[in-house]
């Protein structure tokens, strides 16, 4: 007959699974630790690593992007940028879809001149209302914020004012007889219009500089 196992025996193997356990439950650690995981669905635009590549510690792998929350970045000039304000509607136009406009509304603005221009423009940000499959990161757009709608209003193009900070002009107008430079008050200020609050009347005829 063949004597059964020593109490040193089963401890023994008792102490060998455990190492294995232990083992195991490491390597299963590590393969987690090993797959990226990210933090929302979205897509992604660049990766930067191959597979069985080695990556240093916090470095970038890999660029993802959620479609679902698209940002627009517009500058706005010098004299238009106290009339801008966070929260108002934005109707954005994108080169990849001419026919339809998509709204948005200003989510921060950048006090400070832009450093990628030579003229005194400043940063805008504009969270989209929608974002579909259409639109990509770097696509051009041209936005046109409603700052205000006033009706019934006396204003000049647009070409011919050209305000200051503090929402003034000077204007040549026409006397009958000579040109006279006049100081007037602007108020809204569109694409192609400028109100006038104060300095002209109904009839004036304004000269081009």
């Amino acid at each position: 007959l063949n004597a059964g196992p020593t109490a040193v025996d089963l401890h023994q193997a008792q102490a060998t699974v455990q190492a294995a356990e232990q083992a195991m439950s490491r390597a299963h650690a590590d393969l987690a630790a090993a797959t990226l995981v990210a933090p929302y669905a979205g897509v992604v635009l660049e990766v930067n690593a191959s597979e069985g590549e080695t990556v240093a510690a916090g470095a970038p792998v890999l660029r993802l992007t959620d479609p679902t929350q698209v940002e627009a970045e517009i500058t706005v000039v010098e004299e238009d940028f106290p009339l801008v304000k966070v929260g108002q509607t934005v109707d954005l136009f994108f080169d990849a879809m001419p026919a339809a406009a998509i709204t948005g509304r200003v989510e921060r603005i950048v006090p400070q001149r832009s450093a990628t221009s030579t003229s005194p423009v400043y940063p805008v940000y504009i969270a989209l209302d929608t974002a579909g499959p259409e639109l990509a990161p770097g696509m051009t757009v041209d936005a046109s914020v409603v700052i205000d709608r006033r009706e019934e209003v006396l204003r000049l193009p647009r070409s011919l004012v050209r305000a200051r900070p503090d929402g003034t002009a000077t204007l040549k107008v026409w006397n009958g007889f000579s040109t006279e430079e006049r100081t007037v008050q602007v108020g809204l200020r569109g694409n192609q219009y400028a109100e006038i609050l104060s300095g002209l009347a109904e009839g004036d005829q304004v000269v081009s500089r």
